[in-house]
């Protein structure tokens, strides 16, 4: 009879493994699958009607039932890489003065499923940097295919915009009435605002030749500072500058570099609340030079954030801007060899990160 019991109980846990691993290999979502373990594990021990299990993970708890505090419990750590990511529980409620333990076999169960869930959580977490990364590789492929049709564009345009601004020029010069010259002054003011943009064009699609030089990053970094002075103090907010390399140098355009460095900082304080802090930094890591600017305000909203590179696109107010900042400093970094990237939490801030070769 007991030989009988205890072969029951091994086909118990024998399908509750298997239910759960077919729970796992068909979930497309973490939450309701942790707590349907939960509930298909409260039958696969010895008392059942008294058994609770709670699942732990990253500081979320899943559960079938209501828990109720017990004494009487097993518990297995779950892990990922060597890294306890969560907890696995199953204890006894009031078992109505039966005395009540948990067997060995039990204990083993729970471990198989604690290997489970942690495969799932590896399924998620690869799946989500997966998407992560075919997101960048589309938006880059984007970016590539801008970069050329801006170059054709630019192109295009330099010549006729040449032309105008000459024969404006010509008329200026040549005529003696006013009203002529104040519209000749306009059309040449008009060509000229066109051209600063096919200027811009020419920059995100790195078509504009760089004087390059060995230059120390800090002091471009403090240069682009003081030059945000009168707008840190216009918006009451300061920025906290940290320096880890003690020589950090990159052969860049000093001027270019500078204008990247003063639009995202620039971009950090329209964003920020008065008496906010920025944070700056410069490191070093594999040969890379890395700057990040980081904010703690409104955030970029998740829907656009994809498009922030992409010429002409601006989600500032009406009027406050062309649109070409951000693609103009994607364009510049590129063409430097190194990379943009950034991370934003719409009402908590935004964090940007540039890296360019270090200069040996």
């Amino acid at each position: 009879m007991e030989y009988q019991e205890s072969l029951k109980e091994r086909i118990k846990e024998l399908e509750c493994l298997y239910d759960i691993s077919t729970l796992i290999s068909q979930s497309s979502e973490t939450r309701p699958t942790l707590a349907s373990i939960c509930k298909r594990l409260e039958q696969a021990f010895q008392y059942p009607e008294f058994a609770q299990a709670r699942i732990a993970l990253h500081g979320e708890e899943y559960t079938s039932k209501a828990n109720e505090e017990s004494d009487i419990m097993i518990k297995q750590d779950i892990l990922f890489q060597s890294e306890i990511i969560g907890n696995i529980c199953v204890s006894y409620r009031s078992s109505k003065g039966r005395a009540v333990s948990f067997l060995i076999e039990e204990k083993k169960l729970l471990n198989k499923v604690a290997q489970e869930i942690a495969f799932l959580y590896e399924r998620e977490r690869r799946d989500k940097d997966e998407a992560i990364l075919n997101t960048i590789v589309r938006r880059q492929e984007r970016l590539t295919i801008l970069g050329e049709m801006t170059a054709g564009v630019a192109h295009e345009l330099n010549t006729p915009l040449g032309n105008i601004v000459g024969f404006s020029e010509f008329i200026i010069e040549s005529t003696e009435e006013n009203s002529t010259k104040k519209d000749a002054q306009k059309i040449k003011q008009s060509a000229l605002h066109a051209r600063e943009i096919v200027k811009k064009l020419m920059l995100f699609s790195c078509d504009i030749p760089q004087k390059l030089s060995s230059t120390a990053l800090a002091d471009v970094l403090k240069e682009a500072i003081d030059l945000l002075g009168p707008l840190l103090r216009q918006h009451e907010i300061s920025i906290e500058f940290s320096n880890s390399v003690s020589d950090a140098r990159a052969l860049i355009d000093r001027i270019q570099f500078t204008q990247v460095v003063f639009n995202l900082l620039s971009n950090a304080i329209q964003a920020s609340e008065p008496g906010s802090v920025i944070d700056m930094s410069l490191s070093e890591k594999n040969g890379y030079v890395t700057i990040m600017i980081q904010d703690f305000g409104c955030g970029i909203p998740l829907a656009i954030q994809d498009k922030i590179f992409d010429p002409f696109f601006t989600y500032n107010k009406k009027g406050s801007g062309n649109g070409l900042g951000l693609s103009v400093v994607h364009g510049i970094i590129k063409q430097h060899k190194g990379r943009i990237q950034f991370s934003s939490q719409e009402g908590e801030g935004t964090t940007f990160v540039l890296s360019i070769p270090k200069l040996s």
